[in-house]
């Protein structure tokens, strides 16, 4: 029985299209549950963070894919945290800084790929940086469910550098946050000691309704 030819190109190309991304995400797996680890807001210790930093370089060695590219960074992020010296931590500084930066280049639509550069930024020690790229990911996503918190704790850490469209970015999330969360926000504001910089959002920005973050008369 003979195919006819352009039957035979199209599955071989079908094939060549499909087996980098089988391969890559064969390579992937040895790091999956520890990147499933991170994104639950939990460390999977010294050798899951080798595990998830290897499996997505040899993921992107197979598929240049932009997820991975994002965990990768999300892992050099938590390394520059965890790193003791200064050097490793200037290292991978650099390392999370730069491949964030990659992340937002790539896809510069997404208010994850935004976040995760300016808590880069903000973790190396580049807070101009890091609020110019938290107005990025306000301009992508107003309103982000699953960034909401970490947003707004990065964005009043940040308070005293933001531009006045990052900061009016900022009060919008917080009213959200307190019409549905008011205790969670309250909570967070004052654990991390950040009552001072919410004030200087409320004060400085008009209200999406009357805000019971504002201090009474």
């Amino acid at each position: 029985m003979r195919f006819p030819v352009p039957s035979i190109l199209f599955a071989m190309a079908l094939v060549a299209l499909s087996l980098p991304r089988f391969l890559a995400a064969n390579a992937a797996l040895a790091g999956n549950a520890a990147i499933a680890e991170l994104e639950a807001g939990r460390e999977p210790g010294r050798h899951g963070m080798e595990r998830a930093g290897s499996s997505r370089r040899n993921a992107l060695f197979w598929l240049d894919d932009d997820r991975y590219l994002s965990e990768l960074a999300s892992v050099e992020l938590t390394n520059l945290r965890n790193e003791a010296g200064e050097a490793g931590r200037g290292a991978a500084a650099a390392t999370a800084v730069d491949l964030a930066r990659s992340a937002v280049s790539r896809a510069p639509g997404e208010a994850d790929a935004w976040y995760l550069l300016a808590l880069a930024a903000a973790t190396a020690g580049m807070p101009d940086l890091a609020a110019g790229t938290i107005e990025g990911s306000y301009t992508a996503a107003p309103f982000h469910p699953q960034l909401r918190f970490s947003r707004v704790h990065l964005g009043l850490l940040l308070a005293g550098k933001l531009s006045a469209d990052a900061r009016a970015g900022l009060r919008r999330e917080m009213d959200e946050v307190l019409d549905t969360e008011p205790l969670r926000l309250a909570g967070l504001i004052e654990s991390a000691g950040l009552a001072e910089a919410a004030q200087s959002i409320v004060a400085s920005t008009s209200p999406r309704k009357p805000s019971a973050l504002r201090p009474a008369d």
